[in-house]
């Protein structure tokens, strides 16, 4: 059976193959080692997540960066306080 793209997410991140390389306001970039060793690039440009991979629709190398990157403060009200 074909593993869909929330598992394989999963997978990808218990094997280490998701690597954050910058986290800012602005947004976010990040690379994933898929399957045969392709490496796609992430990015999260404060509104919309986008993959170099070929995929159409969902797409786990995305599904895995954001399973661990927050795009939104917990607590809004104390951006910029400190």
């Amino acid at each position: 059976m074909r593993e869909n793209y929330a598992s394989k997410a999963l997978r990808l991140l218990a094997e280490g193959g998701v690597s954050v390389l910058r986290i800012e306001p602005s947004g976010v970039t990040a690379i994933v080692r898929g399957d045969s060793a392709a490496i796609y690039t992430v990015n999260f440009d404060g509104s919309r997540w986008s993959c170099s991979c070929p995929a159409i629709g969902r797409c786990s190398h995305a599904f895995a960066v954001q399973r661990v990157v927050v795009t939104e403060p917990a607590f809004p009200e104390l951006v910029g306080v400190g």
